[in-house]
């Protein structure tokens, strides 16, 4: 018995979306935005803050949560903000020195964060520190401060 051919198999196949097309080939996504990843690792650091003030608050009865949350939303900030700058200075100077855009997406790697984590923590703590001292009043040991 000879069948006619379905009329599905006649039907041509339908072009994909640009997006779908792009990622099958293999060719980069370009971002939503260059600040989309360091506003969310910012985020993140601003919910670290407000809970790591929130346990000191509880550990201390006698502190205010006022004072905690400052000294914790100063160095906060100052750790993220100094993370994050060394890590984009970094990927600057890759794509200064031409490197691949996969070697500056994945070359970063455990060394370099590492690196932005311990002088971004350091300074961050010094700097953070020092703001907070300076809108309240009190003085903290510090990294720099030789007391």
């Amino acid at each position: 018995m000879n069948l006619p051919p379905h009329p599905i198999a006649e039907n041509e196949r339908m072009a994909s979306p640009p997006d779908e097309a792009a990622a099958r080939v293999g060719a980069p996504q370009q971002p939503a935005s260059a600040w989309r990843n360091p506003l969310k690792h910012g985020l993140f650091a601003q919910c670290l803050c407000v809970f790591i003030a929130s346990v000191l608050w509880l550990l201390d009865a006698t502190s205010s949560f006022v004072t905690a949350w400052l000294y914790a939303f100063c160095i906060g900030t100052s750790c993220w903000l100094f993370i994050e700058g060394i890590r984009l200075s970094i990927n600057r100077v890759m794509a200064w020195a031409g490197a691949s855009p996969a070697l500056q997406a994945t070359g970063r790697g455990t060394p370099s964060l590492i690196v932005c984590v311990i002088f971004g923590s350091a300074l961050g703590y010094s700097v953070g520190t020092s703001i907070a001292d300076a809108l309240t009043g009190f003085r903290s040991p510090s990294l720099l401060d030789n007391r």
